[in-house]
């Protein structure tokens, strides 16, 4: 049988430190492994037939074409880290969302006073499932 940890709650400020921790860890894995894959392309291609030591290299790769196969690679990547943006940032603002439904309160008195009472009665929440 599992035991179920139960955590004490955080102080704000422990929150707030652990949620720019958890920014600070992905973009600095995200660079971490971006950089090293980048590094390895760079050398591979301005080594690339060159037989020159690397002030030879640079001049030689600075004139030489990719093939396509490599430019549509790279179309693909960026495709790849635009949709992977978009996604994660579509997951941050959900998630984070909850946090901040959780702590803001709306007072809709005054459109009660206006009459609209009624029709925001009317709302009902939302799912993401079809009906």
């Amino acid at each position: 049988m599992e035991e179920t940890v139960v955590h004490p709650p955080l102080s704000v400020d422990a929150y707030l430190e652990r949620l720019k921790s958890l920014h600070t860890s992905v973009v600095a894995d995200l660079d971490s492994a971006l950089r090293s894959q980048i590094e390895l392309v760079e050398k591979t291609l301005r080594a690339k037939g060159t037989g020159a030591g690397p002030a030879g290299a640079d001049a030689a790769a600075s004139s030489a074409h990719v093939r396509l196969e490599d430019v549509s690679v790279l179309e693909a990547l960026e495709e790849d880290g635009r949709e992977f943006s978009k996604e994660l940032s579509k997951k941050v603002k959900g998630r984070l969302g909850e946090v901040v439904s959780r702590h803001i309160n709306i007072d809709v008195g005054l459109l009660f006073e206006f009459g609209v009472g009624g029709v925001i009665r009317q709302f009902q929440a939302v799912s993401p499932e079809i009906t």
